[in-house]
């Protein structure tokens, strides 16, 4: 197993690579999709505290979710040349799975479901797209990240 410049081979990688897309990956797609149906069921019964902490839930896993892409890039990026065609047939399927994942997502929050009407006549509207947006700015901007890392064109 030789390390040529400091990159090394794909039979030397190939363990941590598994681990990103057999087992992490994975798992945080999983969790994501299990808050997407989670938010899903709480805007529709107006469940609205609960929303709120399935919405936080959702950015920590969207984090985590960033967090394992980028390691295992760097990972990636620790192959020798040669193996370049080999690694990208492991991680190529996770690449799509997270990046459907990630777009989908997307989709859920550009389209938020309305609110109760009574809250609609209490509060103006301004104020309503202000509070709505503060909450899920941050988490939607680290998602798009995710996204645009997994799709560079």
């Amino acid at each position: 197993m030789s390390e040529e410049g400091g990159n090394l081979t794909l039979r030397r990688l190939e363990g941590p690579i598994h681990k990103f897309t057999k087992v992490a990956l994975p798992t945080d797609l999983e969790r994501l999709q299990r808050h997407h149906s989670n938010i899903l069921k709480f805007q529709h019964s107006g469940q609205w505290d609960r929303l709120h902490q399935e919405h936080i839930n959702a950015s920590r896993t969207v984090q985590q979710l960033r967090s394992n892409v980028r390691e295992m890039e760097k990972l990636c990026g620790r192959v020798r040349p040669e193996d370049s065609p080999a690694l990208e047939r492991l991680v190529q399927p996770i690449r799509d799975r997270a990046s459907a994942a990630t777009q989908d997502f997307l989709l859920l929050h550009s389209n938020p479901a309305p609110l109760p009407q009574d809250i609609q006549r209490l509060v103006p509207m301004p104020l309503l797209c202000c509070l709505g947006c503060v909450v899920f700015i941050k988490d939607l901007s680290v998602l798009c990240s995710v996204y645009r890392s997994l799709n560079p064109d």
